[in-house]
């Protein structure tokens, strides 16, 4: 297949441009079975989340020719550029082709819906302006719950949670959509995860600084040892009360969960000792979030 050229609404998810594309070349009338077969894709659901895999690099790889115009494709349109806050070897690319948690998202850990996400003001205004709708990738940055410019939560439904069709968020408001989360204080954390994807986007220097800064201000022994798990797990309960619990619900199922064992965030994050090559951004966004005050472009000056 030849490379396309693919047209994108001002802040929209890769996806969902190839939604809109497949839809203006006609597959609106065909089975989305028709779709992937088009592409040569097998048959998946499409997941908001997701930012490698067979149906992501495929698409990407007919849009865009070079290793860093696919990055940047990467980097503007999905939530790509938060996965940099845990690549510590340049070789986020690779690492996430193999990782293991790749291909579920690490639902069994986490507790936020992973599902795609909507505001039905921006769906309203984009229909009035642009005479569609979109799915949009801010909307679908990991754990969010709010839309910052309406400051309204974000709507999802169950049937949102992997697509198995085309469709744009105005064929799913006639549904019963209900809240990703409601609760008032996490608009404050989907503030802090816009602006740390922001900056990233400015700066990509800045995961790499985080990392060095959070090390250096908790003062944690290196080299790492096994017998060093006692001091990662005395800052970690210091950092889960800063946080607190709704916070920690939200995050994380064994927070929600009481038969859960909790794990040792700190130690699964900063360590290096965890057989995981990546990290879901959500582990180091608690950290972040937690350090933030003390960190370039988050709090310190």
């Amino acid at each position: 297949m030849q490379t396309v050229r693919m047209s994108f609404a001002p802040g929209e998810h890769l996806l969902s441009a190839w939604m809109r594309y497949n839809l203006r070349l006609g597959f609106a009338h065909l089975s989305f079975d028709r779709c992937l077969q088009y592409w040569k894709l097998p048959k998946q659901h499409l997941k908001s989340q997701r930012v490698s895999g067979e149906v992501t690099d495929t698409i990407v790889s007919q849009l865009a020719g070079s290793t860093e115009a696919r990055r940047s494709l990467l980097m503007c349109h999905t939530n790509y550029r938060l996965w940099l806050l845990s690549d510590d070897t340049g070789m986020l690319n690779q690492n996430l082709s193999v990782s293991t948690g790749r291909p579920n998202l690490e639902t069994n850990v986490l507790a936020f819906p992973v599902g795609w996400q909507l505001c039905s003001e921006c769906v309203a205004e984009n229909r009035s302006v642009l005479g569609f709708s979109y799915w949009q990738r801010d909307h679908q940055l990991p754990s969010v719950t709010h839309c910052l410019k309406h400051k309204a939560p974000l709507l999802t439904h169950d049937s949102l949670r992997k697509l198995h069709k085309l469709s744009l968020p105005q064929s799913y408001l006639s549904l019963p959509l209900h809240a990703v989360d409601e609760v008032s204080e996490l608009l404050e954390w989907s503030r802090f995860v816009s602006l740390v994807d922001r900056l990233i986007a400015e700066n990509s220097t800045f995961p790499s600084l985080w990392r060095e800064q959070v090390k250096k201000n908790l003062e944690l022994p290196h080299p790492v040892k096994h017998t060093h798990r006692p001091i990662y797990k005395a800052l970690g309960e210091q950092m889960e009360n800063s946080l607190g619990e709704v916070l920690l619900c939200h995050l994380f199922k064994a927070w929600k969960a009481p038969q859960m064992r909790k794990p040792n965030l700190l130690w699964m994050t900063l360590s290096g000792m965890s057989s995981s090559t990546l990290r879901h951004p959500v582990y180091w966004l608690v950290v972040l979030y937690w350090q933030r005050e003390k960190l370039a472009g988050l709090g310190a000056s």
